[in-house]
């Protein structure tokens, strides 16, 4: 369909798709990072706010998250950390 329509009739559906997905994406990264602080706070694990949004970044994007403070990441729930200090 967009084809059809040609390029400069679909710019602004084409703009408004691709800010929906960043908002999306940003909404997700910030739940995430809500969760990951009152967690650490919670449990009295003080956690950077870079270290925690990085965190958030990789749980909102299904990601491993490769690091060399597996330490900093210890016990985040849902959090698949790869040390890369034991390669």
């Amino acid at each position: 369909m967009l084809a059809v329509l040609g390029k400069k009739n679909t710019a602004p559906f084409v703009k408004s798709l691709r800010f929906q997905s960043e908002r999306d994406s940003l909404g997700g990264v910030a739940k995430h990072f809500a969760s990951l602080k009152a967690w650490a706070r919670i449990n009295g694990r003080p956690a950077s706010d870079f270290d925690l949004l990085v965190a958030a970044t990789a749980l909102a994007h299904d990601l491993t998250l490769a690091t060399l403070n597996a330490r900093h990441f210890h016990g985040m729930r849902n959090l698949t950390v790869e040390d890369w200090t034991r390669l």
